[in-house]
């Protein structure tokens, strides 16, 4: 038999289910996730330092798993989510993040909530083998990795500086060949939710 699909009501459940049963989502969090799965992405989320933006991942990945369920058509949210800021350290600890969400959906338990997650994240990607997530990090200081381009289907953050995301978008990705650069762009641009944090600055 199979669980019902995922709704926005489940992503509590999700949340204490990663992070621990001590770890209830804030409730902007909880609001982000219901938003972002209903197809209303808001222009912007305005809450101070330390609030835990960063789970706007956990969030836009979650909404990710319940429009498994739309039709092709009704979907609005990305495969490709973006957390991208201006400063290295932070995208460092993004993808940090992002490799723990990795590695508990990858290991997850097929009848527990972040399995149903991992479930529809791998039909998302037309692999029932697959992972159900990958992540990547674009900034300059560490060595290139291009597999993230790899697939157009394939579930994924992508942790960058602004200027690596936004290089691609303007067709000048930095160390993107000419031939690549379209592709990039459209990687970036199309299919994908970007999370800009400290916009401001």
């Amino acid at each position: 038999m199979n669980p019902p699909p995922l709704t926005a009501d489940d992503f509590s459940a999700f949340f204490r289910e990663l992070w621990g049963a001590d770890y209830d989502p804030f409730p902007w969090q909880r609001e982000f996730a219901r938003r972002l799965g209903d197809g209303q992405v808001p222009d912007y989320v305005a809450v101070p330092t330390g609030s835990g933006k960063t789970a706007c991942l956990d969030a836009a990945l979650f909404a990710l798993a319940v429009q498994t369920a739309l039709p092709m058509a009704e979907r609005t949210q990305g495969r490709r989510i973006f957390f991208i800021v201006n400063r290295r350290v932070i995208v460092d600890e993004a993808y940090d993040r992002a490799g723990k969400l990795c590695k508990k959906l990858r290991d997850a338990v097929s009848d527990s909530m972040a399995g149903r997650v991992a479930a529809a994240l791998r039909e998302l990607s037309g692999e029932s083998q697959s992972l159900p997530l990958m992540r990547a990090q674009l900034r300059g200081g560490i060595y290139r990795d291009r597999s993230w381009a790899g697939s157009l289907l394939q579930p994924m953050i992508i942790c960058s500086t602004v200027d690596q995301a936004g290089s691609r978008l303007l067709f000048r990705g930095y160390g993107v060949s000419p031939q690549a650069r379209p592709i990039h762009a459209a990687l970036v641009a199309q299919d994908s939710l970007l999370i800009i944090d400290e916009a401001h600055i």
